[in-house]
């Protein structure tokens, strides 16, 4: 399916050496990992009258509901435990509607303060709004959109959203199964 697009490009070294295989399998599973968490950004946006969450600093809580799973927080190439993926912090709060280029806005990275890590032969693993998770290098995530035309809103739980359905109805909420 187009909508379920994870690309690596050619940054996957070659295998055999088991320090490569061990790269090779903790991209495989950041990339994974991304791709889950866009997801859960994404049905959290359904439920909530097509809204992120109120604050990226809390994104995580915030999905929960929908991941299940605490483990796709971390990229497999850290410590368990670390927060290792950013949200987009000026998509906070704002609504699918408001992003006329979804293919091309960062969604989530693998990093920290807008600041992606390049630690994949130089890039980095980054999600975009309309769900595509891909291999970036530092020039390329300079032509993407951070929605930085978009003013930065603060902390927006008073304004935030009314769901949908409630993620305190398990039968109501959709779940992502890893």
């Amino acid at each position: 399916k187009p909508d379920e697009t994870i690309e690596t490009g050619s940054a996957i070294p070659p295998a055999g050496d088991p320090s490569v295989d061990r790269l090779n399998a903790q991209l495989a599973g950041s990339l994974v990992y991304a791709r889950k968490l866009a997801l859960g950004l994404t049905m959290y946006a359904q439920d909530y009258n097509d809204s992120f969450p109120p604050t990226a600093a809390e994104y995580k809580q915030a999905i929960m509901p929908y991941v299940m799973n605490d483990a796709v927080f971390t990229s497999p190439a850290d410590e368990n435990g670390v927060l290792s993926y950013s949200m987009n912090r000026r998509l906070q709060g704002r609504t699918l509607s408001e992003i006329s280029e979804p293919a091309r806005t960062i969604l989530l990275y693998e990093g920290k303060d807008e600041q992606p890590r390049y630690r994949y032969a130089g890039k980095a693993v980054v999600a975009f709004v309309d769900g595509h998770v891909k291999l970036c290098s530092p020039e390329q995530v300079a032509t993407y959109d951070w929605g930085k035309t978009l003013p930065v809103r603060e902390h927006l739980a008073s304004r935030a959203a009314t769901p949908a359905i409630s993620p305190a109805q398990p039968s109501a909420v959709r779940r992502l199964k890893l």
